[in-house]
């Protein structure tokens, strides 16, 4: 099915940051619980740190791995939106 950014969210992956686990760019995330820094690598390759996300929402950004190394440990709940 084609995903276009005006359908709605159609499913979700539960992930743990990792340096090398790369995943289908993404509509958003989800962040369950936790503060600090979250590092993700963005769709066009480039990392971003996000500090201090709000949890409990979607984040709308589209992103092919939350990266480990940087990213505060506290973060937890972690859902990539497809």
């Amino acid at each position: 099915m084609l995903r276009t950014p005006t359908r709605p969210a159609e499913t979700a992956v539960a992930v743990t940051p990792s340096d090398s686990t790369t995943y289908e760019p993404t509509r958003g995330i989800f962040v369950g619980a936790g503060s600090g820094a979250l590092v993700v690598r963005m769709a066009d390759g480039v990392n971003a740190t996000w500090n201090n996300l709000a949890v409990g929402v979607v984040h709308p950004i589209s992103v092919d791995r939350i990266v480990s190394t940087g990213t505060d440990g506290s973060y937890t709940g972690i859902l990539l939106i497809y």
